[in-house]
């Protein structure tokens, strides 16, 4: 009942298998892809999460990461004089270690999103306030070429939190 299994093949012939699981005591969904190139010719793949949610208000809101160089990274999202809209990619060694958190202390709202860092090869934010309070999260695996019988895995986890 907490637990779909999507399971199928593209027009491209790359078999696509996908889990997604919601927590049972807390509110986690967590996500499983895995490609698969099942044709007799190399195939291109990539795979992307997306994930929209809104920690609450966005007004007092930030970014917080690890990135995978080591340093600690924390951005307000809403900035003085700049427009209430933002989008921010981070890569390579900017990118997040596994963990990177979007969090709203006036609602105490906390999303909170966790990967394999060898799976990922960049992050993107976007928020906006203009079209209504909405926060995007994305990841982006690796883009391979697939040899025949070769698989690309994508695996992340958000967590909503009410403190």
């Amino acid at each position: 009942p907490r637990r779909l299994l999507l399971d199928g093949t593209a027009s491209n012939g790359l078999r696509l298998a996908r889990t997604i699981a919601l927590g049972a005591d807390k509110a986690v969904v967590d996500d499983s892809t895995r490609v698969t190139n099942v044709t007799a010719a190399p195939v291109d793949a990539v795979l992307q999460y997306r994930f929209e949610g809104n920690p609450g208000s966005i007004d007092d809101a930030f970014v917080a990461f690890r990135n995978a160089s080591g340093a600690a990274f924390r951005e307000k999202l809403i900035q003085p004089m700049r427009e209430p809209t933002g989008t921010r990619t981070w890569a390579g060694g900017d990118r997040p270690d596994g963990e990177w958190r979007v969090a709203s202390p006036a609602n105490r709202g906390v999303i909170v999103n966790r990967f394999r860092l060898a799976q990922v090869d960049r992050a993107y934010l976007h928020w906006t306030l203009k079209a209504g309070v909405r926060t995007i999260m994305n990841l982006w695996s690796v883009k391979r070429s697939l040899q025949p019988g070769e698989s690309l895995e994508l695996e992340s986890s958000y967590e909503l939190i009410h403190e």
